[in-house]
């Protein structure tokens, strides 16, 4: 897992398009407050090819997740965010510029770091 800062965070959401139409594949509850969260997702530096890409967010204070069901039911055409204010980080599926918009999302997470991991495609 790589930490995201809020530059590196633009620069790769750019690379995945925003991450528009990605498939939400997991959510994983690994601790208390760290949770992470798996999407399908187009990658410009691959040729458009399909990668999963997995945030895993630390220091979780508030949430709204979706259980496992639900899942494929997940609105991502918007795509994500990833927000940064205030020595926090929300991670949000729907397109938002502050915390209190990523609180307003079908799917989000607000904590205080945020990491990520590039895995090959896999649809499980």
């Amino acid at each position: 897992m790589k930490p995201l800062c809020a530059s590196d965070a633009q620069i790769l959401l750019e690379r995945l398009d925003g991450a528009k139409e990605a498939v939400l594949r997991k959510i994983t509850m690994r601790g208390s407050t760290s949770i992470s969260v798996e999407f399908s997702v187009q990658d410009a530096h691959r040729g458009f090819d399909w990668i999963n890409i997995v945030f895993e967010m630390e220091g979780v204070s508030d949430a709204r997740l979706l259980d496992d069901g639900n899942l494929k039911h997940a609105d991502v055409s918007e795509g994500i965010s990833l927000v940064f204010e205030s020595q926090r980080v929300g991670l949000a599926t729907a397109q938002c510029d502050t915390l209190s918009g990523v609180a307003e999302a079908q799917l989000y997470l607000i904590g205080h770091s945020v990491k990520y991991e590039e895995r090959p495609f896999t649809e499980g």
